[in-house]
């Protein structure tokens, strides 16, 4: 099987199951005493994808086919919507697997996934690594406010998505003020000033739309 998946693939792949869940799922069907079980839900997206069970296969063939959604469930854990570990200590449920397989929904997070409006797009974090390739030209300072943007973005933080894109914008214009001016120094003591930002956004800007026309 040469398939493979995108992390955010199946990171949405994920939250579509932990929808699934029910709110008042007994106790006997919780897997090993988790609200889900990752190999589960990896085994349910392949078999789906390609009539496969993953169980028939060994490591280190089958590791690609689960990492994306063991990176997917740490991902949501960041989040605040799982959480590594059984769903109530009185489970007292051990069953056979690894640590890192079973996760239960906060509290939080069981409304968050019922919600399709602040679920995040599979697409930003690959918008981000199409940002992150421009650092080397705009600085660190643009790389990691535009890498924070798309971060605020997938946990549904938009209005600081915006300030951070904003913030990111504003480091690609310092960036250009200092390869127009040749002045490093004096553009960032300019830029520091009470109103530098504002000074050198009009001026750049319009230095910009000198050169489009």
């Amino acid at each position: 099987m040469s398939d493979t998946v995108h992390v955010d693939d199946a990171f949405d792949f994920l939250i579509r199951k932990l929808a699934d869940v029910p709110e008042d799922q007994p106790p006997n069907n919780r897997p090993d005493g988790y609200n889900v079980k990752i190999s589960d839900i990896a085994d349910a997206y392949w078999w789906q994808r390609t009539q496969i069970h993953l169980q028939n296969m060994q490591a280190p063939e089958i590791d690609p086919y689960y990492q994306p959604f063991y990176d997917g469930a740490w991902r949501l854990c960041l989040m605040g919507v799982l959480r590594p570990g059984q769903f109530t200590k009185t489970t007292g449920i051990r069953g056979p697997g690894f640590d890192g397989d079973g996760y239960s929904l906060t509290t939080f997070g069981r409304t968050w996934v019922k919600r399709a409006e602040p679920r995040p797009t599979s697409d930003p974090s690959r918008f981000g690594f199409l940002l992150a390739q421009f650092e080397a030209r705009f600085g660190p300072g643009y790389g990691q406010r535009a890498a924070e943007a798309v971060g605020c973005y997938l946990t549904g933080n938009h209005l600081a998505c915006c300030v951070l894109s904003g913030a990111a914008a504003e480091s690609i214009l310092l960036a250009i003020a200092i390869v127009k001016s040749g002045d490093e120094q004096r553009v960032l003591a300019e830029y520091r000033t009470a109103s530098g930002p504002e000074k050198g956004h009009q001026r750049y800007r319009g230095e910009c739309n000198k050169a489009d026309t």
